[in-house]
């Protein structure tokens, strides 16, 4: 429910009397942020500030998540497309998961007291 330009009168009016915030929002039946926002300055300023960063880092994230789309769109398109890219895609996750699996062997030898002799690390 959005505050009519006769209720902020009607809010400073009364804190003209001399009735303070809470008052005012128990009287009006409204939040008593909502009169603070509209009799404080400050608390107005300070409310807008936090909208404006929200909004500049929301628009920083949407952008990020934009590129992210294109970026899988193109690689995937380029994958389907392309012969050459998809070996090369292949290989490399071929090696990346045979890396991973030497570590978590390793790893697992050497947590159990055994020692690998024939990893490459123990070579070096």
């Amino acid at each position: 429910m959005r505050i009519t330009k006769e209720q902020i009168k009607q809010m400073n009016k009364l804190k003209e009397k001399g009735l303070s915030m809470k008052e005012i929002a128990k009287k009006m039946k409204l939040v008593y942020s909502t009169v603070q926002y509209h009799l404080s300055s400050k608390q107005k300023e300070n409310a807008k500030k936090r909208a404006r960063e929200y909004s500049k880092n929301n628009w920083k994230n949407r952008d990020k998540n934009k590129a992210k789309k294109y970026q899988k769109y193109y690689q995937s398109k380029k994958y389907n497309e392309d012969e050459e890219f998809r070996e090369k895609v292949k290989k490399r996750n071929r090696d990346y998961q045979r890396e991973r699996y030497n570590k978590i062997k390793h790893s697992y030898l050497n947590q159990n007291g055994f020692s690998d002799t024939h990893s490459k690390h123990s070579q070096s």
